[in-house]
């Protein structure tokens, strides 16, 4: 009988601990997505730098740019030699981006954290049409705005539980997730 009672306390105890440990799994598992999200990103990034430089052209990235009737978080897409290299991507005309992401198409809830970067969770300056955006030169280095204006900026990144994490681009053209 006393066996039978320890048995049941060991039980109730792992079945108390593992409740425990499940409810804490959501925010754990959250952070993982956070992070996955900031490493394909700065894949995404890099992808972009080494492409300018292979291609010894320009490479831009456009956030919330709309293509084909579908609105992305950013697009990459390639601006041949003697482009206007205006860092603005018109559909049709421009060649086809290489990079296409919605932050919606992760599993998770991660979204640009609009409490940062002047309110839409990016400190890139803007294109000629409005959106934030920045290209890597054939040299790999960061152009914001202007084209002639060399500079990188950060993308502000949040989960439902308000984990945070950024991708900084450099002036060097470094990419770090911090």
């Amino acid at each position: 009988m006393v066996e039978l009672m320890v048995v049941t306390g060991l039980v109730a105890l792992l079945a108390i601990v593992g409740m425990t440990g499940l409810a804490n799994t959501s925010g754990w598992l959250a952070r993982i997505r956070l992070k996955a999200v900031a490493r394909d990103m700065s894949t995404n990034f890099q992808y972009a730098k080494m492409e300018a430089i292979r291609q010894n052209s320009f490479c831009t990235i456009v956030f919330n740019q709309a293509v084909g009737g579908t609105t992305y978080t950013y697009i990459v897409f390639p601006e041949p030699a003697g482009a206007n290299r205006n860092l603005v991507y018109t559909d049709g005309t421009d060649p086809a981006p290489i990079k296409r992401v919605r932050l919606s198409d992760y599993k998770s809830t991660i979204t640009l954290d609009t409490t940062l970067g002047g309110g839409d969770g990016l400190s890139f300056a803007n294109n000629t049409a409005g959106k934030p955006a920045f290209c890597f030169d054939q040299k790999g280095l960061p152009r914001n705005g202007a084209v002639a204006t060399v500079g990188g900026g950060t993308v502000f990144l949040k989960d439902e539980y308000g984990n945070r994490m950024s991708v900084v681009i450099n002036n060097a053209g470094q990419i770090t997730i911090q």
